[in-house]
């Protein structure tokens, strides 16, 4: 079997990287379903602290491989690519996305669905699905919760191709570095985000999700609910034992 999707771990740091470089890394359902599986392997992980996503090849990924939403029903191939990218979005722990070249229509959903965005120099990313007589509707459930009501319009109505310092102006990227220092950037945001408990990692991504959609109100109930579980795990305790006593923490992700 093709490995569209190659998986790499060292040090709690996993990798996803896309290879379909002569597509330019489209998405077909291999990739989708190694992309799935990939997901699967990261839960059943008990050292997996960060991911990053990449792509191999001169792009991140140019979008969806149309052959391969024609291999089937639609109404199947669109649950699909739905399905990649919330799982990817869910993830307990931190997701980093790297972005190079073109990451165009879903590839743009998939790069959103890094919880930290970081694209070099030669970024392009956009949504031209209108320009091609489709609709962006998945792909707009992926970047609605990032940007205003009128900045999702501009981006999903124009459809321009946006420059990696455009993009970080719509809120779309995190941090924008020089062509060819992508993997080493990336690398280096995962190593900081190492040095975090990993149990206070996980519940505070699992509470930024949940805080989505609740009113203010909701939002610090939930807040002060995780803060009286977050003080009862093993990290708390040796976090603030690790501060009274001067020394770098050594976290159980307990």
């Amino acid at each position: 079997m093709a490995e569209h999707v190659v998986i790499s771990e060292a040090e709690g740091i996993v990798r996803f990287e896309l290879n379909r470089p002569d597509k330019m890394n489209s998405v077909d359902n291999l990739m989708a379903r190694q992309l799935l599986d990939a997901c699967e392997k990261v839960d059943a992980s008990s050292t997996a602290r960060c991911i990053i996503v990449s792509g191999r090849g001169r792009a991140f990924c140019g979008g969806a491989d149309l052959a391969a939403a024609r291999e089937q029903p639609a109404e199947v191939w669109v649950r699909t690519v739905s399905t990649v990218l919330q799982r990817i979005k869910s993830m307990p722990c931190p997701v980093i996305t790297a972005i190079h070249g073109y990451a165009l229509g879903l590839g743009a959903g998939l790069a959103m669905c890094g919880d930290l965005v970081i694209a070099d120099e030669t970024a392009k990313l956009g949504f031209p699905e209108v320009h091609h007589g489709l609709v962006p509707g998945v792909i707009a459930a992926a970047v609605r919760p990032l940007v205003s009501e009128r900045a999702l319009a501009e981006l999903l109505f124009i459809g321009d191709k946006l420059t990696a310092e455009q993009a970080r102006g719509f809120g779309l990227v995190s941090t924008v570095v020089p062509s060819g220092g992508l993997a080493e950037a990336s690398e280096a945001l995962a190593r900081r985000l190492m040095h975090g408990s990993p149990t206070a990692m996980r519940l505070t991504k699992k509470l930024m999700q949940q805080m989505k959609d609740m009113t203010s109100e909701e939002s610090y109930r939930a807040g002060e609910a995780a803060v009286l579980v977050g003080r009862e795990t093993e990290d708390a305790k040796e976090g603030m034992s690790a501060f009274k006593e001067r020394r770098q923490p050594v976290w159980s992700g307990r």
